[in-house]
């Protein structure tokens, strides 16, 4: 092992007077090894750990979509490094693990370039699960995109600026609930990674209208859409985000520091969806994170059901109440052919959604 001060105290303390590079391609550098493991802070606070040599290649999937292997350019000293990057949120907790990813990678061996490879190996359990609460899932990624998806058919069906806060109030996926409520139709996404509707429920509640009064549904309707990684075609969460940000921009409001309060509004909610399982995507200073530019393109085109229609042959609540089952902890997956009648799904989705939302608006 070198003599390096490595102690994790040590490492932390120093942690603490990292300030952030003025230059948004720069990064501020506490070499534990130097030139060698280095954390970083960017310009947007995001926390960074660097692993100089060649690429690695995790045997973990969820370690393999957080690290990048790349050039990257080190403020101060005005070079560049090939080097493994793990990418961590602008949360000053993340500091501390980033601190004992380090010590771990030392006391695992490495201290050079060839050692690398082995001491990654060895780290690479700590590292999975130092990353299992630093961003969304993949499930969730793909979940998130359907939705949004959704969302900004929603607002291209709205020429007036004005009413754009009124679509963004139907959306209600990111707090657990129904997915979208649209005056008395609700609207539940489902995304697959399959080349099928195929989708798993949790509760008959995610299927029929919702017997809350609040909410007074009388139809609900299922968006099926499927996406998987799309290499160079599709789209990423990250550009849908910011394609999202435009339409609910004003003139010189696209940077962040000049956001509208519905843009700031629409990038909380965005950050806040999945935040039970993780810190959530924040667009401001996630946004170039490889994980959240993973490009995703149909399996099928999006498909819109009717779940009221009874050739949809689902489990309903009165088919449960003699039984000592609760319908809302029922676990399911439904199987739906890619037509059930002329009818349903719907011709054109997108167009019977945007037709929803002007009958509810204007």
């Amino acid at each position: 092992m070198p003599n390096i001060p490595t102690g994790y105290e040590h490492i932390r303390a120093q942690l603490e007077h990292l300030s952030r590079p003025e230059r948004s391609d720069d990064r501020k550098t506490l070499w534990v090894i130097e030139r060698l493991l280095g954390i970083a802070t960017t310009a947007v606070g995001s926390i960074e750990i660097f692993l100089v040599g060649d690429k690695l290649h995790p045997s973990s999937g969820l370690v393999r979509r957080h690290l990048q292997h790349g050039p990257w350019r080190i403020a101060g000293a005005d070079i560049y490094i090939e080097a493994n990057r793990i990418a961590l949120p602008a949360e000053p907790h993340f500091l501390s693990l980033a601190a004992l990813i380090c010590v771990e990678l030392v006391r695992c061996g490495f201290n050079g370039p060839p050692l690398l490879p082995a001491a990654f190996q060895k780290a690479e359990p700590l590292i999975e699960l130092a990353l299992r609460r630093t961003a969304l899932a993949e499930e969730h990624i793909i979940g998130l995109v359907g939705e949004l998806l959704c969302l900004e058919v929603m607002l291209d069906a709205i020429s007036d600026p004005q009413l754009k806060s009124s679509v963004l109030d139907m959306w209600r996926g990111h707090t657990g609930s129904r997915d979208f409520v649209i005056g008395n139709i609700g609207i539940e996404v489902k995304t697959t990674q399959l080349l099928t509707s195929s989708h798993k429920f949790s509760g008959l509640h995610q299927i029929e209208p919702s017997s809350d009064a609040a909410l007074t549904e009388h139809e609900v309707f299922l968006l099926s859409v499927g996406l998987c990684a799309g290499g160079t075609e599709g789209q990423s969460l990250s550009e849908l985000v910011e394609r999202i940000l435009r339409k609910l921009s004003e003139p010189g409001a696209v940077d962040p520091s000049a956001w509208t309060p519905l843009q700031r509004r629409f990038v909380a909610e965005v950050a806040s969806y999945g935040e039970a399982n993780s810190v959530g995507y924040d667009h401001k200073s996630m946004a170039n994170e490889r994980i959240y530019n993973v490009r995703m393109k149909p399996t099928f085109s999006p498909r819109l059901y009717d779940l009221s229609d009874p050739n949809i042959r689902i489990l309903r609540r009165e088919n449960l109440e003699a039984t000592h089952v609760s319908p809302d902890d029922l676990q399911f997956r439904l199987e739906l052919d890619s037509t059930i009648t002329r009818s349903n799904p719907v011709a054109n989705w997108a167009q019977s959604i945007a037709q929803i939302v002007r009958q509810h608006i204007v």
